[in-house]
């Protein structure tokens, strides 16, 4: 009975230790205290964090080989949140992994499945990255990780050590208080440079916890190829044909190119104010949105001359914009069965298509036009 009870002590102190070890973040770090550091990400597989990594685009993320397991790209998760909040985290999930240089391939890429919003997330990516003759005037420099918690940013300043680095795109460097641990590689070390921050390298710690001879890895090496990768993935033009509710929405000439047009026609019942979108040069489409006509919104008025009999409204009609408007318009579909108190051969109307007789006549403008029918006496 008491050796059941120690085995089973021990067991427990096992799995303590090994909780311990998971959780263990930057070591005598300091929570960050200004600036926006929302760059520095978290990344989890099964609820459980694996590494850090940094947001240099809206949709993708860098980070290292060793942290991520190929075969189960899909299951990954990016947390992330503004340095100054303790709320909730933004989390968005993976969808492709990129390796930006091939020879070197220490450094990946992590494409997620929906941009950040800046201004919504309250999370901003990091592109400016350092270069080759920058790197060796950086002084002040810092890693950028996350408290034992992971609920907050922590950092801990360090010194970049040119001379012990050997190979292309490795990066040196000792803490100068506190360390850094194997559960933060992936994590962003920036420099300030003429009060900018730049994106100088990603941490590696081999072990379990180091605070010198530390390895990472030089982004400024890195760069090119990972602007080329989000060059490469990046939607050309506004993308797909915007979705709007209560709407089948068409494209001009099949294009979302910058300058493109895409038709809005709102289903029976709905009005939009707006008919035809285009794609801006921020690669978005305008908006608009169908919503519900009401009842009020079906009273027409008609031409002086029409004493109509029967009118049906199919889609929403554009009433008088003036308080002594000529005419009428129409941003649908009228039909209207009426007597003629004059004798005329002409029916002048501002609509997009009128049908009289079974016959759809179209003049798809605002502006006044004639639409000339035969008759032969008033009916």
């Amino acid at each position: 009975m008491k050796l059941g009870i120690f085995v089973l002590l021990l067991k427990f102190i096992t799995l303590a230790l090994c909780q311990n070890n998971e959780e263990e973040r930057i070591k005598n770090g300091e929570e960050v205290s200004g600036g926006d550091f929302s760059f520095a990400v978290k990344l989890q597989l099964n609820n459980k964090h694996i590494c850090n990594g940094i947001l240099v685009d809206s949709k993708w993320v860098v980070t290292l080989k060793n942290c991520v397991n190929k075969k189960k790209v899909s299951q990954y998760k990016v947390y992330m949140s503004s340095s100054q909040s303790k709320g909730t985290d933004v989390m968005r999930e993976v969808t492709k992994l990129e390796v930006p240089d091939k020879k070197n391939n220490d450094v990946i890429m992590l494409e997620l499945n929906k941009e950040v919003d800046e201004s919504n997330d309250k999370v901003t990516a990091l592109d400016r990255f350092s270069t080759a003759k920058l790197d060796k005037k950086m002084t002040n420099c810092k890693v950028v990780g996350f408290t034992e918690n992971g609920k907050r940013h922590s950092e801990v300043a360090v010194s970049l050590k040119w001379n012990k680095c050997k190979g292309k795109g490795k990066l040196c460097f000792g803490t100068k208080t506190g360390s850094v641990c194997k559960v933060d590689n992936g994590s962003p070390v920036v420099c300030k440079y003429q009060s900018k921050w730049y994106l100088t390298g990603s941490s590696f710690v081999n072990k379990k916890c180091s605070n010198k001879n530390i390895k990472g890895f030089r982004l400024s090496y890195y760069s090119s190829a990972i602007k080329k990768v989000i060059e490469d993935n990046e939607e050309k033009g506004c993308g797909t044909a915007p979705d709007i509710d209560n709407a089948n929405v068409l494209l001009s000439n099949r294009s979302t190119d910058i300058g493109a047009r895409a038709d809005v026609r709102c289903f029976q019942g709905y009005i939009s104010n707006k008919t035809v979108l285009n794609c801006l040069e921020s690669r978005k489409w305008e908006t608009t949105e169908c919503t519900a006509i009401e009842s009020k919104d079906y009273v027409v008025r008609l031409p002086q001359d029409f004493d109509p009999l029967l009118y049906a409204i199919e889609l929403q009609p554009d009433i008088y914009n003036n308080t002594t408007p000529d005419d009428f318009t129409l941003s649908g579909s009228v039909t209207i069965e009426m007597n003629c108190l004059i004798d005329t051969s002409i029916i002048t109307l501002n609509i997009y298509g009128l049908s009289i007789d079974g016959k759809r006549f179209i003049c798809c403008l605002r502006t006044q036009k004639h639409l000339s029918r035969a008759m032969t006496k008033p009916t």
